[in-house]
C-alpha cells in the first residue's frame, strides 16, 4: 500500500469549456502534462500476466522497497507475503524461489520462508532492511527483515520478531492491537503507528535493529495498557498517513458515514484534535463534499493537503491541512471533490466507481487512485492541490479490466487496492489486484 518515502482546478468533463479553464488554472501548463500519465507494462500473478507468481491471493497492500528494489505485497488470503524484484531500469517485476520470494505463515511446503503471526494481511510498511506487516487475523505487527549475508528475508526466533494482542503466536506482548489493519511510520523512522479496531497503537523503533516498544495508545476507553488514552476511534482503522513534519497523524474508519481522524503528535503520542464524516454525527465536522465510507487515505509531502477515498461516495476528497495545527479544511466543491457523476458538486472524473486508494507520486506532480478494476491518474497543481484530468487526446484518465467508461484496458486490476508509485530516473506505478491475484506495472510520465 506505501512506501516509507511517500508518502486539489478543474477535472476533466466531457465539455471542452472545462478543458480551457484547467488550462488557464495551471498558468499555461496544462497542454503539455507531463506528469501523471500511466503507460501499462505488464502484470505478474495470473495466467494472464506475462509471469506467473506463487503464493499470492487475495493481495491487497503494496509498498515499494526503499532502495527500489524490490515492492512488497501482503497476500491476505494466502497469509504472506510477496517479495518481487523489480527491475530498476526498465520497472518489470519478478519473483524469486524460497525466502527470497515470499514469507507466510506456514512456509508453504518451502516454497515461501516460514514465519509466524502472518494471518490474513492487509498493509505494510518498510524502510531499509526491515518490513512491519499488519495482520489482523493474528491481532499482530510483525517484524520482517532481510539477512545482510545471504538477502532473504525471515523473522526472528525470538519473541521481538512480532508483537501481538496478549502475546500469542510466540509474540512480544501487546495491547490495542485487535484487528491490527494499518501501519504507518513517522517521517524519521522512529516511530510506527498500527490502526486497528476502535483503537491505533504506537510503538518506539529502534532504528538499528527494527525492534519494536510500544508505548501507548489510543482508544474509546483508554484502558488498554501503559500510556493509552480515551479517543474517538469508531471502527477499524484501514489507513494512516504521518505529516513530514512529524506533527500530525490522520486515519480513515470506513462505515456509513465512516469518519476522517485528525491527531497532533508529540514524542511519538497521538492527541485526537478532531475528526470529519459525512453528516456531522459524533461532533465531527459536517464535509460539504460527499464523504461515505472513507477507505483511504495519503497526505502531499509538502504538506498542505490531504486526498481521502470515500468508496461509498465514489469520491476522492481533498482537504487543506493547518500546518501549525494540523487541523483539516474541507476544500469546497467543486475544486474540493471529483466523482463520475459530478454529484455533490464535485467535478465530474472518470475511473472512481469503487474507489479505495491514493497515492500522491513523489514529485506532488499526480495523484493515482485504485478503484474496483482499476486505477485512475490525475495531473495535481503542487501549489494549491489541485486536480485535473487533462482533455488534451493524449492523456489517458484511466485504466482497468474491461476497458469501459472512458478508461484504457490493462490486465492484472480486479479488485485494485494497494498502490505505490516511484519517482527518480525510471518512474513506475504499481496496483495490486486482490481478486485477479496479480500486480500491474506501469510507467508513470
Amino acid at each position: 500500500m506505501k512506501r516509507f518515502s511517500f508518502s486539489a482546478g478543474a477535472l476533466l468533463t466531457t465539455e471542452l469549456a472545462t478543458a480551457v479553464v484547467a488550462a488557464a488554472a495551471f498558468g499555461g501548463i496544462a497542454s503539455s502534462f507531463p506528469n501523471g500519465q500511466l503507460q501499462f507494462l505488464e502484470c505478474i500473478g495470473t495466467s494472464g500476466c506475462a509471469q506467473a507468481a506463487h503464493v499470492m491471493d487475495g493481495p491487497t497492500g503494496l509498498s515499494i522497497g526503499g532502495d527500489q528494489g524490490e515492492v512488497f505485497i501482503a497476500s491476505t488470503a494466502s497469509n504472506s507475503v510477496d517479495i518481487l524484484t523489480r527491475d530498476r531500469k526498465h520497472g518489470t517485476l519478478s519473483q524469486k524461489d524460497g525466502a527470497h520470494g515470499c514469507v507466510s505463515e506456514t512456509g508453504d511446503g518451502g516454497q515461501c520462508g516460514d514465519v509466524r503471526a502472518l494471518l490474513g494481511p492487509t498493509d505494510l510498511i518498510n524502510t531499509e532492511n526491515f518490513l512491519y506487516v499488519a495482520s489482523p487475523g493474528s491481532n499482530a505487527v510483525d517484524l520482517i527483515t532481510k539477512d545482510k549475508d545471504d538477502k532473504t528475508w525471515g523473522q526472528s526466533g525470538n519473541p521481538e520478531g512480532c508483537v501481538s494482542e496478549g502475546g500469542t503466536d510466540g509474540c512480544d506482548t501487546g495491547y490495542a492491537l485487535t484487528g491490527a489493519s494499518s501501519v504507518e511510520l513517522n517521517a524519521n523512522q522512529s516511530k510506527l503507528f498500527v490502526g486497528g479496531t476502535n483503537a491505533i497503537a504506537w510503538f518506539e523503533r529502534n532504528r538499528s535493529s527494527g525492534k519494536l516498544k510500544e508505548t501507548g495508545c489510543i482508544s474509546p476507553t483508554g484502558t488498554e495498557g501503559p500510556g493509552c488514552v480515551a479517543g474517538f476511534v469508531p471502527g477499524t482503522v484501514t489507513d494512516l498517513s504521518a505529516s513530514s513534519d512529524k506533527k500530525s497523524l490522520y486515519a480513515v474508519v470506513p462505515g456509513s458515514p465512516g469518519a476522517v481522524l485528525e491527531f497532533s503528535v508529540f514524542r511519538g503520542a497521538l492527541t485526537e484534535i478532531g475528526c470529519i464524516n459525512d453528516d456531522g454525527s459524533n461532533g465531527c465536522v459536517d464535509s460539504p463534499t460527499p464523504l461515505v465510507n472513507p477507505t483511504g487515505l495519503q497526505l502531499a509531502e509538502n504538506p498542505r493537503f490531504l486526498y481521502v477515498a470515500a468508496n461509498g461516495s465514489d469520491t476522492l476528497a481533498a482537504f487543506a491541512r493547518d500546518t501549525k495545527t494540523g487541523l483539516l479544511t474541507p476544500v469546497a466543491p467543486p475544486t474540493g471533490c471529483y466523482n463520475p457523476g459530478g454529484t455533490g458538486g464535485c467535478t465530474a472524473a472518470l475511473g472512481l466507481t469503487g474507489i479505495n486508494q491514493v497515492r500522491v507520486c513523489e514529485n506532488g506532480y499526480c495523484v493515482l487512485v485504485s478503484a474496483t478494476d482499476g486505477v485512475a491518474s490525475f495531473f495535481r497543481n503542487p501549489k494549491n492541490g489541485v486536480l485535473s484530468q487533462p482533455n488534451d487526446g493524449v492523456f489517458v484518465p484511466c485504466f482497468n479490466l474491461t476497458g469501459t467508461g472512458g478508461c484504457t484496458a490493462a490486465a492484472g486490476l480486479g479488485g485494485a487496492m494497494g498502490i505505490d508509485s516511484i519517482g527518480g530516473g525510471t518512474k513506475q506505478a504499481y496496483i495490486a489486484g486482490s481478486t485477479t491475484d496479480s500486480v500491474s506495472e506501469f510507467h508513470l510520465r
